[in-house]
């Protein structure tokens, strides 16, 4: 009988922690929030992200939609497409591994901050200039699955987050 119990719980077991153990940012690095913010203040950065996700689009209609569209919970606007530079701060250096829909999946995202956050691959960008503030020069994708960019064509289709 005790041969059955560990053959059969403790796969069961591990399977439980590995779909419970989480990498999240500093406890520190984000300001209070609550599950109902729609956006968070990064403390090291003090860059203020929307939560949500955007819908797939291609580059420019991202570059749009933030610009245009976005608003906090205050319905305050500002918001833009993230640099590259900006977008990898909230990238996990190490990802860890959740259980999702059966299968064991990498997330290199903190899922408390950004809940229901895809693995990717998210639009960004860099600059014409070392200042940051020319125009859009090189366009990428982040994944948070790995964390790693990609330069991408800005006419594909990705999904997106803002920052102001």
């Amino acid at each position: 009988m005790s041969r059955f119990l560990l053959r059969t719980l403790l796969p069961l077991g591990v399977l439980f922690l590995a779909a419970t153990v989480r990498a999240d940012a500093p406890g520190d690095q984000y300001a209070s929030f609550t599950g109902d913010s729609t956006t968070i203040v990064d403390r090291y950065t003090q860059l203020t992200w929307t939560r949500t996700v955007q819908s797939t689009t291609t580059f420019a209609n991202a570059v749009s939609v933030c610009q245009n569209t976005v608003k906090d919970e205050n319905l305050n606007g500002g918001f833009r497409l993230p640099t590259l530079k900006e977008l990898l701060t909230i990238v996990d250096e190490d990802p860890h591994q959740e259980f999702q829909a059966g299968q064991t999946v990498l997330r290199a995202i903190d899922q408390n901050a950004f809940p229901k956050t895809p693995v990717g691959p998210f639009w960004t960008y860099t600059r014409s200039d070392s200042v940051g503030v020319g125009p859009p020069v090189d366009v990428y994708a982040v994944s948070f699955d790995t964390g790693e960019a990609v330069s991408k064509p800005a006419s594909e289709q990705h999904v997106f987050r803002c920052v102001r």
